[in-house]
C-alpha cells in the first residue's frame, strides 16, 4: 500500500463530502437531534413539581438530600403497597427504601432501589423523575454505582422489574450509534458509489494507487467523519464522564467496524439508489440493538440481538459512562466487535480482490 496515496484519496473525498449537502445533512443530522433532545429533556433545574412517595423506614440520608431538592414535594407512606397505591393515583413516582439503605450504602453492598412510576403520567415528567434519582443516587458517593435502582411500573404486574440503565446514557448510546452508522453505512458506500457512477473509479484504479489504497481512503474518510461526529456527541451530551479512556476506544472499535460495513456495500452496489435502498437496511439493523435501553425489550429479542455488533457496542459504551466496565464484563464484547472487525476486514479484502480479477 502507499500511504501518500490514500490520504490524498482521504482529502479528496472529506472535501467532496462538505460539498455534498446530501451527505453531510447525514453526518450533521445525528448532532443536531443530539441538540434537539438535550433542549427537550428537562434538567433538574427546570423540571416541573414532582410529588415523589417515599417509603423509608430507616429515616435514611438520602430521603432528607431529596427533600432539599427545589421543585420535589415528598410525600411519606406508610408502607410499600401505600406507596404504589398514591402512584397510581396522582405521584409521579414512588421510591421504596430498606431500613439498612445508608449503612449497606457505607458498606459499598448497592442495595436496592425501588422506583415506581406511573407510565400514564406522560413523558415529559416520567424523564424528569428519572433524572432525578440517578442525580441524587450518584451524589451519594461519587465513583461506582452506590445503589441497584429497580425500575417497576404501577401498571405492570407485581414482580417484573424494568430496565434501571440511565434515560440520558441510552440516549447517548443511541445517536453515539446513529452516528456511526450514518458516516459508515451511508456516507462510505455513497462516496465509493459516486465514482463508479462518475467512472472515475477507473482512472484511480489504473493509477499509481491501486485497490487497496483506494478502499483505504475511503475508509480514512468514512473514520474521519464518523469520529468527528461522534467527539462532538460525546462533549455535548457528557460523555466523558466514567471511563473515558474505555468509551473513546469501543467507539473507535464500532467506528471500524461499520465503515468495514460500509465498503462492503459499496464494493457491491452500482448506484446511489442502491445504496440509498438498502444503506436505510442496514442502518436500521445496526441501530434497533441500541434501542434496548429506552424500550423494555423482550427477553428472547434481547438475546437475538447479541448476535449484532452494535449490541455490544452500546452495552461497553453505557457500562464505561457509567463507570461500571470492569473485565468480566466488557470482554465478551470487546471480543465481538474484534472479531467482526476481523471478519468484515477479510469480506472487503475478498471482495476487492473478486472486482480486481473481474
Amino acid at each position: 500500500m502507499k500511504p501518500f496515496a490514500w490520504l490524498a484519496i482521504a482529502r479528496k473525498d472529506i472535501s467532496d463530502a462538505i460539498r455534498n449537502m446530501y451527505i453531510l445533512f447525514a453526518v450533521l443530522l445525528p448532532i443536531g437531534l443530539s441538540l434537539l433532545f438535550g433542549w427537550i429533556i428537562p434538567s433538574n433545574g427546570n423540571s416541573p413539581t414532582l410529588d415523589v412517595v417515599v417509603y423509608d423506614p430507616g429515616s435514611s440520608q438520602f430521603v432528607a438530600q431529596l427533600r432539599t431538592q427545589p421543585n420535589v414535594n415528598v410525600i411519606s407512606a406508610a408502607s410499600p403497597e401505600d406507596a404504589q397505591q398514591r402512584v397510581k393515583q396522582d405521584a409521579i413516582g414512588a421510591l421504596i427504601l430498606p431500613a439498612n439503605f445508608d449503612s449497606a450504602i457505607a458498606a459499598k453492598q448497592q442495595p436496592e432501589l425501588e422506583v415506581y412510576f406511573n407510565s400514564n403520567a406522560g413523558g415529559g415528567g416520567l424523564t424528569a423523575f428519572r433524572q432525578l434519582i440517578e442525580t441524587q443516587v450518584w451524589g451519594l458517593v461519587g465513583q461506582s454505582l452506590p445503589a441497584k435502582i429497580v425500575l417497576r411500573d404501577v401498571n405492570q404486574p407485581a414482580g417484573d422489574p424494568l430496565s434501571s440503565g440511565s434515560i440520558s446514557a441510552s440516549l447517548l448510546v443511541m445517536i453515539l450509534i446513529m452516528s456511526l452508522a450514518m458516516a459508515g453505512a451511508f456516507v462510505v458506500p455513497t462516496l465509493l458509489v459516486e465514482e463508479k457512477e462518475r467512472r472515475t473509479l477507473l482512472a484511480l484504479q489504473v493509477s499509481p494507487a491501486g485497490p487497496a489504497d483506494i478502499i483505504a481512503g475511503k475508509a480514512l474518510a468514512g473514520m474521519f467523519y464518523a469520529l468527528i461526529a461522534a467527539l462532538i456527541i460525546l462533549t455535548l451530551n457528557e460523555g466523558w464522564q466514567g471511563q473515558w479512556p474505555l468509551t473513546l476506544l469501543v467507539v473507535v472499535l464500532g467506528a471500524l467496524f461499520i465503515i468495514l460495513i460500509g465498503l462492503l456495500m459499496g464494493s457491491w452496489f452500482s448506484t446511489t439508489n442502491q445504496v440509498n435502498t438498502w444503506s436505510s437496511i442496514i442502518m436500521l439493523l445496526l441501530l434497533i440493538p441500541s434501542w434496548g435501553g429506552m424500550l423494555q425489550l423482550p427477553a428472547s429479542l434481547e438475546a437475538i440481538f447479541q448476535f449484532i455488533p452494535t449490541y455490544h457496542l452500546g452495552e461497553v459504551i453505557g457500562l464505561a459512562i457509567g463507570h461500571q466496565a470492569t473485565w468480566d464484563n466488557v470482554a465478551l464484547s470487546l471480543f465481538v466487535l474484534s472479531f467482526s472487525i476481523v471478519v468484515a476486514f477479510a469480506l472487503v479484502v475478498w471482495r476487492i480482490q473478486r472486482e480486481t480479477a473481474g
